[in-house]
């Protein structure tokens, strides 16, 4: 009986591998069906995926353009020129006027990137790009920003109006829409929203005033008083950012400080023109469009004017380098760093008691 029941387990095991074998010679009988097919289609594959490769280079393009246009406008105090936070009265730049000049900047920077893709080894692929019309930030928002900075730690880019993708060889394939693209790892905002806040309480103006009252029966002179107050404003700063381990250094440069002829520091043109820019997401392919330069703006309009019970006049920039990340930029990861102008006059201080 053992003899039998062996010998039905060996006839099974020979009828499966039989079919098997009849299974597998039929699968590649299909099998080459399949690759004539596939040879059919490897032109118009490969023209696809160099589609799909300068889509992905061009987004991470874009997010290689806003980080470096976030460190320009950042260096530049949040605009497209040197920005004056303080003209006297404070005059912070406003979102609508950040988010101009950073979309802005990203745009002429992803715009280089276009030029550069079609001079690239893909390139041989006779590819064509358009450029972008537009690129447009959405920022975290003032709710998100004036905490900690974990909920304000990266904004969103998008480009549009252009963008057209062509490869031409070994077939032609086209591509044509929008980029988006998360920028992480950047506390732009967070440092903006939080720096305007405190300016339109006129805080700078407060840190200098209270030191100066501090001072006022020291036998210092007053330029010496001011250089002090100056150092307690940079700690101000340095509290305002404070996150440890990953701290904001404040630094200075006075570029002016005067007490025997205050307008002197001061008669310049400090104060921004009221910003009336259209943003391009508004007005896309319209004619006519200005200079990106034009575009940005500059300073100019106001002329500050020392008061008569003025003590000085003084106009300094403030450095606030973030050490939490570094920015890729054309000069290598670099910090990224918010400049701050002011132009302030600084008027006469009645002294502390000397109890308090």
């Amino acid at each position: 009986m053992k003899g039998i029941a062996y010998a039905t387990i060996v006839i099974v095991a020979l009828t499966g591998i039989l079919m098997l074998s009849l299974w597998s010679y039929n699968q590649l009988a299909t099998g080459s069906g399949y690759s004539f097919a596939y040879q059919q289609r490897t032109k118009e594959d490969i023209a696809n995926s160099n589609l799909e490769i300068a889509k992905r280079f061009l987004t991470q393009d874009l997010v290689y353009s806003a980080q470096e246009a976030s460190f320009d406008i950042a260096a530049n105090g949040g605009t497209g020129a040197t920005t004056y936070w303080y003209c006297t009265d404070p005059i912070p730049p406003t979102s609508e006027e950040v988010n101009y000049a950073l979309g802005s900047s990203s745009q002429s920077f992803l715009n280089a990137y276009v030029q550069g893709l079609e001079e690239s080894k893909i390139a041989e692929s006779q590819l064509s790009v358009t450029e972008y019309g537009c690129a447009a930030v959405k920022d975290p928002g003032k709710s998100n920003c004036m905490g900690t900075s974990a909920n304000c730690e990266s904004f969103k880019m998008i480009a549009t109006d252009g963008g057209a993708i062509e490869v031409k060889t070994p077939a032609q394939v086209t591509y044509s829409g929008n980029l988006d693209a998360n920028i992480n790892s950047n506390r732009f905002y967070w440092l903006y929203y939080k720096l305007y806040d405190d300016t339109k309480k006129n805080m700078l103006l407060q840190v200098i005033s209270n030191s100066l009252r501090d001072q006022c029966t020291g036998p210092q002179t007053t330029t010496q008083k001011l250089e002090v107050a100056i150092k307690e404003a940079c700690k101000h700063y340095e509290e305002l950012f404070k996150e440890l381990p990953q701290n904001v250094k404040c630094e200075y440069e006075i570029k002016c400080i005067n007490t025997e002829n205050p307008v002197s520091c001061l008669n310049f043109d400090c104060k921004r023109p009221e910003f009336d820019k259209s943003f391009c997401y508004d007005t896309l392919s319209a004619s006519g469009q200005s200079s990106f330069g034009d575009m940005l703006g500059g300073i100019g309009g106001k002329i500050v004017e020392a008061q008569s019970s003025s003590i000085a006049g003084i106009n300094l920039k403030i450095k606030l380098t973030d050490n939490k990340y570094n920015i890729p930029t054309s000069k290598g990861m670099r910090p990224l760093v918010w400049n701050v102008w002011a132009a302030l006059n600084i008027g006469r201080q009645e002294c502390r008691p000397v109890d308090k």
